[in-house]
């Protein structure tokens, strides 16, 4: 038998691929961005 291979991340493609599949569902960056900071804004509030 063969030895399993070292795990291995390639950055780029990762972040490649996660545009593609946002972009596929219509979702940007910058919304992810804006509810991330309302959704803090609104937990800070307590």
């Amino acid at each position: 038998m063969s030895e399993p291979k070292a795990y291995s991340l390639d950055s780029r493609q990762v972040a490649e691929a996660t545009e593609q599949w946002l972009a596929k569902r219509g979702v940007t960056k910058t919304e992810i961005a804006e509810l991330a900071y309302f959704l803090q804004k609104i937990t800070s509030r307590n």
